[in-house]
């Protein structure tokens, strides 16, 4: 009988002890990300949130995916609208750009980074200028090596560089 009572207020500490991890974790994840539902998809690097009671626009860090008017620029956006469009998103703010638009990571189904999910399935390319990160540019060979997405077209010129292109020719 003193075994089952040790062995109860054990077990209770234990599910205390989980539940004050969680309650941890929880105002971690508030303090530190923000949530809403993807309301719209401009592009496949740019999306508008619902984010207390407002419209968000949303540029995604750390990627550059083609434009709509450039080869597969529908399919990298329709790509990104299929996985996040409607969904509930936590978003992990970075920083601003030039035009006001929030910068950041964004996390769907609590755990999926769909920045680099993007460049893992090949629609989007690693924005070097911005993300140096090393794994995010093997993920973008390994999608290179097995001709994911735009990929498996040739020749593929990068948005930065067909932008600034399209820049030149608009000046003309």
């Amino acid at each position: 009988m003193a075994r089952q009572r040790r062995y109860r207020h054990k077990r209770q500490n234990n599910l205390s002890l989980w539940g004050l991890i969680a309650v941890i974790v929880i105002a971690i994840i508030l303090v530190f990300f923000l949530d809403g539902r993807v309301i719209k998809v401009h592009d496949g690097d740019t999306v508008t949130v619902f984010y207390q009671l407002q419209p968000v626009r949303i540029r995604l860090w750390g990627i550059d995916a083609p434009e709509l008017k450039q080869a597969d620029g529908r399919e990298s956006a329709s790509a990104l609208r299929k996985l996040i469009f409607g969904k509930k998103v936590l978003i992990e703010p970075k920083d601003k750009d030039r035009y006001g638009r929030l910068v950041a990571i964004i996390y769907v189904y609590d755990t999926l980074n769909v920045n680099k999910w993007l460049v893992k399935e090949g629609w989007a390319w690693v924005y070097r200028r911005y993300n140096k990160d090393s794994e995010w540019l093997e993920i973008e060979q390994q999608a290179r090596e097995m001709r994911l997405g735009l990929w498996s077209d040739d020749p593929n010129v990068p948005p930065w560089e067909w932008r600034r292109q399209n820049r030149k020719k608009q000046r003309r």
